[in-house]
């Protein structure tokens, strides 16, 4: 386990964070990790978003893979652990 001081300069948004983890019954270092989290999870998005992009322009535009695509990009955040 890594340690690490994160210093919340926002103290109303420090606040809403406390309220929200107590009343879902939840620490708040679970909350900040699971945001984190969905965090790199939506730059792994944009970064395969960008990459199928520049494929679709090299190959030409197949719908198919247009709404395969899409459908994943819509599709719920799935959260680690």
């Amino acid at each position: 386990m890594k340690r690490m001081t994160l210093v919340v300069e926002n103290e109303d948004l420090y606040r809403a964070l406390k309220v929200e983890a107590v009343k879902h019954n939840r620490r708040l270092r679970d909350v900040i990790q699971e945001a984190m989290a969905m965090w790199l999870e939506a730059q792994e998005d944009a970064e395969d978003l960008a990459a199928h992009r520049e494929a679709m322009a090299e190959t030409g535009e197949n719908v198919e893979a247009r709404r395969f695509f899409r459908d994943i990009a819509d599709r719920e955040p799935t959260l680690p652990g």
